[in-house]
């Protein structure tokens, strides 16, 4: 961390390089290392000012982290307070990949949020049924899967997602998927299942051209079109 001020000191901030994105950052690695007191201390402080443009998905992805340090602290009210706050913003900005993070550090603790965030899953991938987005529609199943009840239906929920992102400009996406997909199966102990999807996904990855292709930018805009 001694290193880390110093450095802020000494170079110029970035989009990805100044306090406000190191203050998030070190909070995860607190808590990791069994210095939750600490990473208690830096949330009681609030957030660094900061010192050059932001992108906003930085504030939802601050608040997910903030709940976590407030719930390792036994703060579930605070908790609480963050995680609605975080729903709010990640549909609004259309973040289905921190509407995951949220129903994950929810979890068991606290069940009304995770219902949210879940049902806001839920209506994306529906917005991008109406908006005829398939793209859109896998990436909301994907992350999605993560908190399917069972083997089955996260296997069944994939197998859904990478229908959706076939054919050309999609190879990207495709991988992902099918890396997910190869994930769940291993766990399932479907090693043959796993190989197959692990295969799919390389061969996507090779075809992929991932400076030109973004299927995940213009979902904002098509979900607010189609709703």
């Amino acid at each position: 961390m001694r290193e880390t001020n110093r450095l802020l000191e000494e170079t110029e901030h970035t989009l990805l390089f100044n306090p406000y994105a190191l203050h998030e950052i070190r909070l995860p690695g607190l808590m990791a290392t069994g210095r939750t007191d600490i990473a208690v201390q830096l949330v009681e402080q609030g957030s660094p000012i900061p010192t050059t443009t932001v992108a906003p998905q930085w504030r939802v992805i601050e608040l997910i982290t903030v709940a976590q340090v407030r719930l390792a602290a036994y703060d579930c009210g605070g908790a609480v307070q963050s995680l609605h706050t975080a729903v709010d913003e990640a549909v609004r900005q259309c973040l289905p990949h921190q509407l995951q993070r949220i129903a994950r550090a929810a979890h068991r603790r606290l069940p009304e949020i995770r219902e949210v965030a879940d049902h806001a899953l839920d209506v994306t991938t529906e917005c991008a049924a109406k908006a005829g987005h398939p793209p859109l529609r896998a990436l909301a199943l994907t992350y999605a899967s993560y908190g399917a009840p069972t083997p089955k239906r996260k296997l069944e929920v994939l197998s859904q997602a990478s229908q959706d992102v076939r054919g050309h400009g999609n190879a990207t996406a495709a991988a992902w998927v099918l890396g997910r997909h190869a994930e769940e199966s291993a766990a399932a102990s479907d090693e043959t299942g796993a190989l197959r999807a692990l295969d799919r996904a390389r061969f996507a990855y090779d075809f992929a051209d991932h400076t030109s292709e973004q299927a995940w930018v213009p979902l904002r805009d098509t979900v607010s079109d189609g709703s």
